[in-house]
């Protein structure tokens, strides 16, 4: 049986879920081509989740390990 990812879940949860307000949710990673080495996406830019990591509008993809935070309204409910 296979581990589940408690990160992966959340954003599956999030994605899938009719009762959230994805315009209330950020995500922060690591990108070290950014100044301050993070950057911030709304979550309604996220339109995949799989096993390693996410796939955002503009085809760009962002692996799991490089998340940092997820906000919600501006606090952190993850990290």
């Amino acid at each position: 049986m296979t581990a589940k990812n408690p990160l992966q879940e959340l954003l599956n949860k999030l994605i899938w879920d009719s009762r959230v307000d994805k315009s209330e949710y950020s995500i922060v990673y690591k990108d070290t081509q950014q100044p301050g080495g993070e950057m911030e996406i709304p979550f309604d830019h996220i339109y995949k989740v799989d096993k390693f990591g996410i796939d955002i509008l503009g085809g760009d993809y962002i692996p799991l390990h490089k998340i940092i935070l997820i906000k919600k309204l501006g606090q952190p409910i993850w990290s």
